[in-house]
């Protein structure tokens, strides 16, 4: 698999970053899918949804930052350069 996607200028689009997005994409529409049938009401999927994609790249950085912390420790003001990588998904 090729790390970078895409490159345009300084911008990069990262294989798995797009991947990932792909998956939240897909669980979000089955989500609507199924809440349809199962008469869910779709403003608090959305809203749930939501929160967990906000909350899963926050987790995703807090754990790399703890398992990681040799690098931050020096500077912890990088724990917010997020563009500079630094996420984990594991399983």
């Amino acid at each position: 698999m090729h790390p970078t996607l895409l490159k345009i200028g300084f911008l990069e689009i990262h294989t798995y970053g797009v991947f990932v997005a792909l998956g939240f994409f897909a669980a979000f529409k089955l989500l609507l899918f199924y809440g349809k049938k199962s008469d869910f009401s779709l403003t608090l999927i959305e809203t749930l949804t939501f929160l967990v994609f906000i909350f899963s790249l926050l987790g995703a950085r807090l754990f790399y930052v703890l398992i990681s912390w040799q690098e931050f420790a020096g500077n912890p003001s990088d724990i917010f350069k997020i563009w500079q990588g630094g996420l984990v998904f594991w399983g």
